[in-house]
């Protein structure tokens, strides 16, 4: 038998029961069972218990996830060399019947890129394509074109990024793996650098340094109440915004 398709009854007057499908591997085996519909609509692949809608058991194990693998579920888009498979998911189905949040994969000429969507307009469909992932692995959020590891963009007047910590302490850390590369935090304004913190751990030295001709540092306390200055001379104000000699104390 090459293949078959049966059905079975699982009550006594027949009324209940489920299908089976099967196709037969080689030329010198029987057909075995590859699918099955129970009665509860359950669809199973490589499996005879599905627990949800599809439930699919592959039995080749993947031993590795980089280089050609096909172990798995594959979606792919013939629509020619470029284009996008997508694996959508909706809600509230008797009203919208479009993907309400989506992944999808798009092959370029340059590589492919996995993209996550979400909606805030469940009429329009999708709406924003909140995270992207290009060929080299660069992560970015609010931009479809990350230009380093990970690349985040906020596009109004609001907080970029969040980190919290509802247990303890919040920790950001910036760590260069080796004592010959110095850790380095920019502050930059339209791509241009204005000021960094670099920790120069060959030397134990932490530096605080502007880059701007002309620029001045301020430390401030209690409600943003200027300090400490720095002018562009190197002159410090304590208690004074225009320090004229080497430590002004006002």
């Amino acid at each position: 038998i090459s293949s078959y398709v049966k059905g079975y009854a699982t009550e006594t007057y027949g009324r209940q029961g489920y299908l089976t499908f099967g196709t037969a591997g080689t030329n010198s085996t029987d057909a075995s069972e590859k699918m099955r519909i129970k009665a509860d609509g359950n669809v199973g692949i490589g499996t005879v218990s599905p627990e949800c809608k599809l439930d699919i058991h592959d039995h080749t194990s993947a031993t590795t996830f980089i280089a050609d693998n096909n172990a798995g579920v594959r979606i792919t888009n013939w629509g020619g060399n470029t284009g996008w498979s997508l694996l959508g998911f909706g809600g509230f189905s008797s009203t919208y019947t479009r993907n309400l949040s989506q992944i999808g994969s798009l092959s370029t000429s340059s590589g492919t890129y996995l993209a996550f969507g979400t909606s805030n307009n469940y009429g329009t469909g999708i709406t924003n394509q909140a995270m992207t992932i290009d060929p080299s692995g660069k992560v970015g959020i609010g931009t479809t074109s990350p230009s380093d590891k990970l690349h985040v963009v906020q596009n109004i007047d609001l907080n970029t990024a969040l980190f919290q910590n509802t247990s303890g302490r919040a920790q950001v850390i910036i760590d260069s793996q080796t004592t010959a590369h110095n850790s380095y935090l920019t502050l930059s304004n339209g791509g241009s650098e204005f000021a960094f913190l670099d920790a120069k751990t060959s030397i134990n030295l932490l530096r605080i340094a502007t880059n701007n001709t002309g620029a001045e540092i301020a430390i401030e306390t209690n409600s943003q109440d200027e300090a400490v200055r720095i002018d562009s001379a190197g002159n410090v104000g304590i208690g004074n915004t225009n320090p004229n000699n080497n430590l002004v104390v006002s």
